[in-house]
């Protein structure tokens, strides 16, 4: 991504990238269910087009997935909007 966001920049541009907190890997989400929206019987729920809500009020949950990925995209030159 990073030689995207170099040629955005060369053109006068800021590059950027639109992301949520849907999350779709299902193995994931069951093996760490406390990162996610969770339903009564303590399951992440899901949605047809959403995937697992990551659960914004989770410290942990912030650190482990939001956190790793908004430093990724930033190290490769894109700005979050």
């Amino acid at each position: 991504m990073d030689g995207i966001a170099n040629y955005i920049s060369s053109k006068g541009l800021k590059p950027a990238i639109w992301t949520n907190v849907a999350f779709t890997n299902e193995s994931y989400a069951n093996a760490n269910k406390s990162f996610f929206v969770t339903g009564s019987n303590g399951d992440p729920v899901t949605g047809r087009w959403l995937g697992y809500a990551i659960d914004g009020s989770n410290p942990k949950a912030l650190d482990n997935l939001i956190k790793t990925y908004i430093c990724g995209i930033c190290q490769d030159g894109m700005a979050l909007f």
